[in-house]
C-alpha cells in the first residue's frame, strides 16, 4: 500500500509542478513564444520549494542527485526567462548578453561556398512548391479588388495553403559531396536580388527567364494584371532555390533530387561587373 506521507505528497506536488513549468518553458522558447511577467515570476517560488524539499526531508543519495539535477535545470530555465524579460523591459542591454544565446560554427576555408564560384559554372533552379510565404500582401490585394470568394474558389484556397518546400537536406548532401559552389534561397526580392548576394565581384550570373518552369498559381497571378517586373520582384515564379555548380557535376547533382524537385539549368556564370543579368521573358 502506498504511504501518503508528508514527504511523498510534497515530492509529488513538486514533480508535477516541475514537469508543467519545464513544459511551458520549452513551449515558450522552442516555439518562439515569449514569457509574460507572471509566467516568469511564478517560477521563483517553485525553485525555492525545491530547496525546501532538499533541506527538510531525508532522501537517499540517488534521490538527492535526481532532485538536485532537476533543480539546476529549472534554475537555468528561470534565469533565461528573467534574462529575456529584462531585455523586453529594457533593464538589460541586449548587445551585452545576446551573444550568449547565439550558435557558432567553424568552417574550413574550402567549405566557404562564396569563394568557389568560377566562370562557366551552371546556375540551376530547384522548383518551388508554390508561393513560399512571399507576396501574400499583393495576393490579398488582388482577392479584395477582384472580390474573390475563397470559400467558392477551391484552386486558390488550396494554393494559398501549400507549405513552403524546405531544401536543407538536399543542400547539406551537396555540400557533403562537394558538388556545390554556391546557393541562394529565392524569397522576397525574387531571382535577381537573392542571387546577387552570393556572386563575387567581377562575376555575373546570366539568367535566361525563358527557361523558368513556372507554376499554375503564378500564371493565375500574372493573368490578374500583375506586371512581369512586379512578378519577378515579389514572387519566386516557380524557382524556390538556386544552386551554382560545376558543369561536370550537373548530372551528379540532379540524381540526388526526387522528380518533382529535380534542378534544371536556367543560366551560367560569366565574367562581368554586373552581378546578375536577366534575359528573355518568363513564359506564363
Amino acid at each position: 500500500m502506498f504511504n501518503l506521507s508528508k514527504k511523498n505528497l510534497f515530492t509529488g506536488i513538486f514533480l508535477i509542478s516541475f514537469i508543467a513549468l519545464v513544459s511551458a518553458y520549452f513551449i515558450e522558447y522552442i516555439l518562439g513564444h515569449q514569457p509574460c511577467n507572471l509566467c516568469v515570476y511564478e517560477r521563483i517560488p517553485y525553485f525555492l520549494a525545491i530547496l525546501i524539499v532538499l533541506i527538510n526531508y531525508k532522501y537517499n543519495k540517488l534521490e538527492k542527485y535526481l532532485i538536485l539535477s532537476l533543480a539546476i535545470i529549472f534554475l537555468i530555465a528561470t534565469i533565461l526567462s528573467l534574462y529575456h524579460l529584462g531585455i523586453e523591459q529594457g533593464f538589460i542591454q541586449e548587445s551585452l548578453l545576446c551573444d550568449l544565446e547565439k550558435g557558432a560554427n567553424i568552417l574550413d576555408k574550402d567549405e566557404i561556398l562564396l569563394n568557389k564560384i568560377k566562370e562557366k559554372d551552371l546556375v540551376l533552379a530547384i522548383p518551388s512548391s508554390g508561393l513560399h510565404s512571399n507576396g501574400y500582401s499583393l495576393v490579398r490585394h488582388i482577392i479584395k479588388k477582384k472580390k474573390i470568394d475563397l470559400k467558392k474558389n477551391s484552386f486558390l484556397k488550396k494554393e494559398l495553403l501549400v507549405p513552403t518546400k524546405i531544401y536543407v537536406m538536399y543542400v547539406l548532401e551537396l555540400i557533403k559531396k562537394k558538388y556545390l559552389n554556391a546557393c541562394a534561397n529565392i524569397t522576397g526580392g525574387g531571382l535577381k536580388d537573392n542571387i546577387e548576394r552570393i556572386i563575387p565581384d567581377n562575376y555575373c550570373a546570366e539568367i535566361n527567364l525563358e527557361k523558368i518552369k513556372t507554376l499554375k498559381i503564378f500564371r493565375w497571378l500574372k493573368s490578374q494584371g500583375v506586371s512581369d517586373q512586379e512578378m519577378l520582384k515579389t514572387f519566386n515564379c516557380g524557382v524556390g532555390f538556386c544552386l551554382i555548380v560545376k558543369r561536370s557535376n550537373y548530372k551528379k547533382v540532379i540524381r540526388l533530387f526526387p522528380k518533382k524537385y529535380k534542378p534544371y539549368v536556367i543560366g551560367k556564370i560569366t565574367k562581368n561587373s554586373e552581378k546578375v543579368k536577366l534575359s528573355g521573358k518568363v513564359i506564363w
